[in-house]
């Protein structure tokens, strides 16, 4: 709902009852994501990496928070870290280099089919899927799969709401309708 200050405060509170439980720490580092203080959500994300053995488990939100902080190699990175060890093989060559935007963009945007694989063996989402094209500033891509995680019930959708990534197409009329559906408009 947008209330991050809260959702922070009730977590912190979870923390102090379970204070070993990891999967405390990455939904802290969530809450400061959706603020958009990325520094403080990366590094929880950090402290549960080192920790856990499996870098998915953090990897996906370190990719999200580097991407927009702009730090696109760091964001690469942890994107490789989420594809299984044949697609980094078959597109190891365009998966590094010092990149800015333009060819962060570029590397998505070639990496967009092999996304679409993922999605399909539910390692991201039609939401993911979305979020690259509203990246690429494809709007009408972005609105197709994000129909597609709506008739999906994908249970991260409702986060569409706050999450940064979507911030280029709030102003959209479809969006917001997308969020009236949803019961999420205000």
């Amino acid at each position: 709902m947008g209330q991050q200050d809260g959702s922070l405060a009730e977590i912190r509170r979870a923390q102090e009852l379970d204070p070993l439980a990891l999967v405390i720490k990455v939904d802290i580092g969530i809450r400061h994501y959706f603020a958009r203080r990325y520094d403080q959500a990366i590094d929880e994300y950090r402290s549960v990496s080192e920790l856990d053995s499996d870098p998915s488990f953090t990897s996906y939100w370190l990719w999200m928070a580097y991407e927009q902080k702009g730090e696109y190699d760091k964001a690469l990175a942890e994107f490789r870290k989420l594809l299984p060890v044949s697609f980094v093989a078959d597109g190891a060559a365009k998966l590094k280099g010092n990149l800015g935007r333009e060819g962060y963009c570029a590397v998505m945007q070639d990496q967009l089919t092999r996304i679409q694989k993922l999605s399909a063996r539910g390692i991201l989402s039609s939401m993911d899927i979305a979020a690259v094209y509203t990246l690429l500033g494809e709007k009408d891509q972005a609105f197709k799969w994000l129909e597609n995680a709506y008739r999906e019930r994908t249970s991260r959708l409702p986060c569409i709401k706050i999450d940064p990534r979507f911030d280029p197409l709030r102003s959209d009329p479809r969006f917001q309708d997308l969020l009236r559906r949803m019961n999420l408009a205000w």
